[in-house]
């Protein structure tokens, strides 16, 4: 999460339950990290700036989309 926050792009993450070996990005979706102010603390939100759980998450990646200003 530090280095896509570092980077600007949101990740790539997997949520919920574990997705078959066969094709486990098939349920990815966009977690855009975001840092509390004054804080050392990040946390994801998704592209309607809901929470993502990060221990719901199974698997993460880094994207090559900037994503602009945070």
């Amino acid at each position: 999460m530090e280095r896509a926050h570092e980077l600007r792009v949101p990740l790539e993450v997997v949520v919920g339950t574990a997705p078959a070996w066969a094709d486990p990005w098939s349920r990815g979706r966009l977690g855009y990290v975001r840092k509390q102010e004054r804080v050392w603390r990040f946390w994801l939100g998704d592209e309607l700036g809901y929470r993502i759980d990060t221990a719901d998450v199974q698997l993460a990646r880094l994207t090559g989309q900037d994503r602009g200003a945070i």
